[in-house]
């Protein structure tokens, strides 16, 4: 399957094979589609990675979208989130409600492998950590600034306890 496809998404099927994660590969649009089990009340993820000889954009897309009611609290809790993030940014699609975390890995030479891992690992991560806090906004009534705060100082915490 690799006898045609990118650099880039030769690097992807790598990583993704090394550690038998199964997938499917549309040549058409150089993607990968997968999903992702989550230990968070959310319990799967969609990941979709685009990669061609330029970039890998991976989007970890979540099984729930935002209804029309509960868009502008999912936008603020995002919002909050997005805040000093380092790598990839969460993001409401506002026509249909689609909720996602997006990473992009751009560059002339090829990446490491440890780098193309570090992009498609990421928004599974994101959703580790923030996917409970934003189900308790859109379903427990919770408010975003709350969850966020809440999310931040278990992550500090974690970080101390190292």
């Amino acid at each position: 399957m690799a006898e045609g496809m990118p650099t880039l998404a030769i690097g992807v099927k790598e990583f993704l094979d090394e550690r038998g994660w199964r997938y499917q590969y549309d040549p058409q649009k150089n993607a990968f589609a997968l999903g992702l089990n989550i230990d968070s009340r959310l319990k799967k993820i969609d990941m979709i990675i685009q990669a061609d000889e330029k970039a890998i954009l991976v989007y970890g897309v979540c099984p729930i979208k935002a209804d029309e009611g509960s868009m502008a609290v999912a936008a603020e809790f995002f919002a909050r989130a997005n805040y000093m993030l380092k790598l990839g940014n969460f993001d409401i699609d506002h026509r249909d409600g689609e909720l996602r975390f997006n990473t992009c890995l751009v560059g002339r030479d090829a990446p490491s492998p440890d780098a193309i891992g570090h992009a498609i690992v990421t928004p599974f991560e994101m959703w580790k950590t923030f996917g409970d806090g934003l189900l308790a906004v859109l379903f427990g009534g919770a408010s975003p600034e709350g969850e966020i705060r809440k999310i931040r100082e278990k992550i500090e915490k974690g970080l101390s306890d190292a």
